[in-house]
Order: C-alpha cells, then structure tokens, then sequence
C-alpha cells in the first residue's frame, strides 16, 4: 500500500514502479516505488498533507506520479445497492464514490466481509456510466441488496481495442456475454459495425449490435478486423483451433479463478504462452489469441 513518511533526515513515499530524488531545505527527499505494490494505491490525506507542507516540491512529485498511477488499482467501500436476475443469472449495481476509468475485461476483487467467504469474488463491470457500476453476471447467491463491499480494482489487463478498425466480432463463448459489454460499447462510439455470437441473448443489447449464433462465428471472424473472444481456458482453445483465418488483431478474456488478484502470486490461474507461464490476474486476464498455448 502507498504510503508517506517522515523521519529526521527523509520523507518517503511508496507509490508505483520507479523512484524520485530531490532535497529540499534541511531534507532529502526520496519518493520509491515497488513493482508488487504498484495496482494498490492509497495514500492518506494527513500523509500528503504532511509531506507538501514539509517539501512542496517533493509532494509535486507525488501528486504528478499519482496522477500516472490512477490506471492502477483504487480501494473503494461501497454498497451494493441492487440486484437483479439476467438470464436467470445474478447480476447487480454499486454506486462508486469517485471517477474509476475502466477498459473492458479488466475486473475487480470484490470481499464481502462475511465470515462464510474467505475469498473475495472476482467481478467484471457491465457498464460504468454517472457513478453508477454495473456488475456482470454472475455474482454470488449469497449477496444481497445493501451489504457492504470492499472493492480492489480495475485489476489486470484489459482489451487492446485499434482506434481504426471498423468490422469488430465478439464471441460469448461461456454462459454470459454481459462482460463483453464495455467492449462493444467502445466499438459503437467509434462508428464500427459489431457482430455478437453468443448462446444466449444479453439484455439492453443495443440495435445496432448483430446477434449470430456462436455456430456462425467462422464466417464472422472472416469478415472482422478485430475479433474477441471470452470464456473459459478450454473453451477459447478449442475455438482457437477451429478459427483458422484469426489474423494478428484477435483477442482472448479467460474466465478462469483469480483467487489473490495478484496480490499473492498465487499461480492459480496461470496460462501457457508463447512467451511462457504468465498469470491471468496480472498478465491477463485479456491475452493476445495468438500468444495462448496448449498446455
């Protein structure tokens, strides 16, 4: 976690990759940033107020890396403050006290705080508009409308959408598209025509959205500029296999469980890659199509 500090002879701040050096009347200053702690920032109000009262010039420092750093992960306790059933599926709504600037696919740690949920549930945004973000389905059956939530996130890398494609495919390969949503939301701002093979028909899908079977998704993909898939590990590999013409601009959301966000680096949902063994939780859990490899 971020922090700032003072002693006789530094201040110090923890906040993400890198490091700043300055001195400033009787101090010197050193601002560093770890790798591991880089998706966790918090820092405290006393503490930056300290530090800009203390060093300004350091606490300028600061605040501009903060600024870089708003990509990474925030802390947030929120409410869950609805619930509804999608497809039979569970999904719900929070109301998020501060701006969070998602890209598709990424997600968030989730905890409850319940003694019967040791985990924390890994959720997918459906939508993020006024304050308001939405969770795709499916969530635990054990929440319910009013209870607290501890949330950690965006976590992870998220799709790589081209600003100059127009012809984008995406394919719901698992039991919901809803976490595909944010994703085709971009495509439309950005005039392109979308194509949705899926199972099972998403509500608030917007018209100008194509619905095809996921048997239809071949001769989609030879249409597309862009194709995204989501699913399961084995799901996407199966269909990798079976999509012969996926050019370079092919992507890949593998639902798969994240169980310590990359906190612990657990290995629990690592992938094979062409580049090696990489962790959904940090690498991912978006990958290059193309990058993915049988076990």
């Amino acid at each position: 976690m971020g922090a700032v500090g003072v002693n006789p002879r530094y201040i110090y701040a923890s906040l993400v990759p890198g490091e700043i050096q300055t001195e400033c009347d009787h101090y010197k200053v050193k601002i560093s940033f770890f790798p591991m702690q880089k998706r966790n920032t918090h820092v405290s109000g006393d503490s930056t107020s300290q530090l800009e009262n203390t060093c300004p010039h350091a606490f300028t420092a600061l605040q501009s890396s903060h600024e870089r750093s708003r990509a990474h992960a925030m802390e947030l306790n929120v409410e869950l403050a609805e619930l509804r059933l999608e497809g039979g599926l569970l999904a719900g709504r929070i109301h998020l006290p501060v701006p969070v600037q998602i890209s598709a696919g990424q997600y968030f740690l989730a905890a409850s705080g319940r003694p019967d949920e040791a985990l924390a549930a890994i959720v997918f945004p459906a939508g993020n508009m006024d304050g308001w973000l939405d969770l795709a389905p499916p969530l635990p059956s054990s929440w319910i409308v009013g209870m607290p939530l501890h949330l950690r996130g965006p976590l992870g890398r998220g799709f790589q959408l081209p600003s100059l494609v127009q012809r984008v495919v995406l394919a719901a390969l698992d039991i919901t598209a809803d976490r595909l949503r944010l994703l085709w939301l971009q495509a439309l701002t950005r005039s392109a025509g979308v194509v949705l093979c899926t199972q099972r028909l998403p509500g608030n899908l917007p018209d100008e959205v194509e619905v095809l079977p996921l048997e239809s998704l071949p001769e989609a993909v030879a249409w597309a500029e862009y194709l995204a898939l989501d699913g399961t590990l084995p799901q996407v590999m199966e269909w990798k296999s079976r999509l012969k013409a996926v050019g370079s601009r092919a992507e890949a959301l593998i639902h798969i469980p994240m169980p310590c966000g990359g906190v612990g680096r657990c290995g629990a949902c690592s992938v094979l890659t062409r580049r090696g063994w990489k962790f959904a939780c940090e690498d991912g859990p978006v990958f290059n199509l193309n990058e993915l490899e049988e076990k």
